[in-house]
């Protein structure tokens, strides 16, 4: 958070979600503020917006592979509209910036941005794929900068990235500052882009600990079963390489995660559950502060672990680690969590009409609330502050926020 921020700088979407004298214990506020909910209870709607994209709907074309994603100060969404990138105006319903990619005929499949300047400009990382006729498919990874406002954007760094065979084999994208990182073989490789230096390398991580890498203010974090290790961006520096032309030999610097030196490793004795997927966000209104979800399996079937901790790294200290407060949800294969804790299942009939439940899980309740969401595929996405939920039908996108 930048020095003199006052909480009328605050966007609505953090404001909503925010206890600003208590950030520590924002779950339990926004928890208690609901009474105790039954499996058939449904969750009450605040408000609703809907956007009104051109969707791409017709034979071949699945509708819920559109993906949107609510900025966190609530004001834009980023939707990738059948493989093509736009940026679209909340409150004007609008489409103000459409991605046009540097490597021709690319499609894109993966997307992260960060907002900066209080919400006005954004950063983004986009990883993209081409499939020509009779040849290998090739990814790549653009960085674009966006002006918010204005909709004029540059395209700051365009690279190639290893490829697979996976129909996409892109997981969790990420930029903070000048870092951008993405998991380009689910779970033990990951390019790390320095993009203002146009530098790279390929971290590698020991396959059988599956890991995930998360990208903080001045730190990066690397998750495996069971520890997280923080490293520090200028620790890095020995490791760049520059990056390669999208028409070079494919000749990747790897370096092993063994090699990194770390600044500190966080290891929860007490706890019975592994590590599987770690949730950072940072602190709207308190610098170098995170929230911190750990989700893994327990010793129970079907059920997994959620720990809640908060982190401090100040400029001149060691990281510091409290909470281990721990909750217990059903196993979902859903991969977002706010800031919050709250979780999302979602199951399927088996018989027509085969619409999607699905239901919010709170940490402090084992009674989840039902989520409307009416001719929904399998994405939806919770925005980070507010808890709002995002998804997309066949001729719009619904951004739906909750009491």
């Amino acid at each position: 958070m930048a020095p003199g921020l006052l909480l009328s700088d605050l966007a609505p979407d953090v404001i909503f979600a925010i206890d600003i004298f208590v950030y520590c214990d924002i779950y339990s506020v926004v928890s208690t503020a609901q009474s105790p909910l039954d499996s058939d209870s449904v969750a009450a709607v605040s408000a609703e917006t809907r956007l009104h994209p051109t969707i791409r709907n017709g034979p071949g074309v699945t509708y819920w592979e559109n993906v949107a994603k609510l900025l966190p100060s609530g004001r834009h969404v980023l939707f990738n509209n059948r493989n093509k990138l736009e940026c679209w105006n909340v409150a004007d319903d609008k489409l103000m910036w459409k991605h046009v990619s540097g490597v021709a005929e690319a499609v894109v499949l993966e997307f992260a941005a960060e907002e900066i300047h209080f919400g006005s400009s954004a950063n983004i990382i986009i990883c993209a794929r081409t499939y020509p006729l009779g040849g290998r498919r090739k990814n790549y990874v653009e960085i674009v900068t966006l002006d918010l406002q204005t909709g004029g954007s540059n395209t700051v760094l365009v690279t190639r990235a290893p490829s697979a065979r996976d129909d996409n084999s892109y997981c969790n994208p990420a930029i903070c500052g000048g870092l951008a990182a993405v998991d380009v073989t689910s779970t033990d490789r990951f390019m790390i882009l320095n993009w203002r230096e146009n530098s790279y390398f390929i971290l590698k991580c020991r396959q059988e600990l599956p890991s995930q890498l998360v990208l903080i203010q001045r730190h990066v974090l690397i998750k495996t079963s069971s520890q997280i290790d923080v490293i520090t961006n200028i620790r890095l520096d020995p490791y760049w390489k520059p990056t390669l032309d999208i028409s070079a030999p494919l000749e990747f610097s790897v370096v092993p995660a063994t090699k990194l030196p770390t600044f500190s490793m966080f290891v929860d004795p007490a706890t019975e559950q592994s590590f599987k997927h770690l949730y950072v966000h940072e602190s709207p209104i308190r610098d170098d502060t995170y929230r911190v979800w750990i989700r893994g399996p327990t010793h129970a079937p079907y059920i997994e672990g959620l720990l809640r901790y908060q982190l401090s790294i100040p400029i001149h200290g060691a990281p510091y680690w409290r909470g281990g407060t721990q909750s217990f949800v059903v196993s979902s294969p859903y991969r977002v969590i706010p800031d919050s804790g709250h979780t999302l299942l979602q199951t399927k009939p088996e018989t027509p009409p085969r619409v999607y439940t699905t239901r919010m899980c709170s940490p402090t309740s084992s009674a989840p609330a039902r989520v409307e969401v009416p001719f929904c595929g399998e994405y939806q996405d919770v925005a980070p502050y507010s808890g709002a939920i995002m998804y997309c039908t066949r001729s719009s996108t619904v951004i739906k926020y909750y009491e």
